[in-house]
């Protein structure tokens, strides 16, 4: 009889394993929801552009830069890399990171002449642009165009100029603009920030984007004055 009940005891004890595993919630995909992502723009903490945790464009060396980023909450220490790979217009080399426990996505800090001139920070949750804005106020200028490829529809950038800001929204899928124009809602998603020194519309797509004299006049062309909240605006073309 003792083997009969060892048999019993252990299916016992297999559905009691099995009701507990199913009472559990499924794993969090990290690659989509990190457990942590930067929320400064919208929390204004520990500070504002054109200062992002202690790190400031055209001034924060390329050792104290690494430092920083390895020490955030937020960021997997073990994904801070310097690297010369797959450099932007005008810089040396790149520091590279990631969010606690997703490899898609982060920042890059672009480092010219051992300075930090420019990094961008991205959002898997999405930031809503509505909130940013009560922190750190309008922006300057707005441009909304399309993207062939990928169902894209249509991408909002927002630049300020006096906090060296550049947020870029991306839509997917059909029916989000009317008759060639979109709305600029509170609502839109921010998944991108971008950050630089403080200067012109014009000095920005010279500088950053590294646009030929040419390209930046007819670039800025494509870019309007913010209108505020609740104004349909056309898109355009950069160039």
């Amino acid at each position: 009889m003792r083997p009969l009940f060892r048999i019993v005891g252990l299916f016992m004890m297999l559905a009691a394993l099995l009701l507990v595993v199913g009472c559990v919630d499924p794993p969090i995909d990290l690659r989509t929801r990190p457990a942590v992502q930067d929320e400064t723009l919208v929390t204004g903490k520990p500070s504002l552009p054109p200062c992002w945790y202690e790190i400031i464009s055209g001034e924060t060396n390329t050792q104290d830069a690494l430092n920083i980023v390895k020490r955030l909450s937020f960021v997997d220490p073990k994904s801070v890399v310097e690297t010369t790979r797959d450099l932007y217009e005008n810089t040396d080399n790149s520091i590279l990171w990631f969010y606690s426990g997703t490899p898609d996505f982060g920042g890059r800090l672009s480092i010219h002449r051992d300075r930090v001139i420019w990094y961008r920070v991205s959002y898997p949750n999405n930031l809503r642009f509505g909130d940013i804005v009560a922190q750190v106020g309008e922006p300057d200028w707005v441009w909304v165009g399309r993207e062939g490829g990928a169902g894209t529809e249509h991408i909002f950038q927002f630049i300020f100029e006096a906090r060296g800001l550049m947020l870029e929204s991306r839509l997917y899928g059909a029916g989000t603009a009317k008759d060639g124009k979109v709305l600029l809602s509170s609502d839109i998603e921010i998944a991108d920030a971008r950050y630089f020194q403080p200067q012109s519309l014009k000095d920005y797509l010279k500088n950053i984007v590294g646009a030929t004299e040419t390209q930046t006049d007819q670039m800025k062309e494509a870019y309007q004055p913010w209108p505020g909240f609740g104004v349909s605006i056309e898109m355009r073309k950069l160039y």
